[in-house]
């Protein structure tokens, strides 16, 4: 029983050790394909490309945020004008808050 239960061990430890490397080597293998990809002028530019539309994009969704803010920012001015002038007296005097 106890030189199986370390033959197994045995085993798991080596197998291991051979998988990780396999694994190690696989991985540097897709990595050195991805730099390759990368570097091919029209990915590089696709990459570029598409960066710049959701660069663009974000701009024009700020700059419309910012023209809602302003549209209701005036809204609010002019509410509050109409509200003041509607609780004057008649007199034309204001009243004191």
């Amino acid at each position: 029983m106890r030189i199986s239960v370390l033959s197994f061990v045995t085993g798991a430890a080596v197998g291991y050790v051979l998988g990780a490397k396999a694994g190690r080597e696989r991985y540097e293998q897709l990595v050195r394909v991805g730099h390759v990809t990368a570097a091919t002028a029209g990915v590089a530019y696709s990459a570029a490309r598409s960066a710049t539309d959701a660069l663009q994009s974000l701009i024009d969704r700020i700059q419309a945020a910012r023209e809602e803010d302003a549209e209701r920012d005036r809204l609010n001015r002019e509410m509050e004008a109409a509200l003041i002038a509607a609780d004057a007296p008649s007199n034309g005097r204001a009243r004191a808050l």
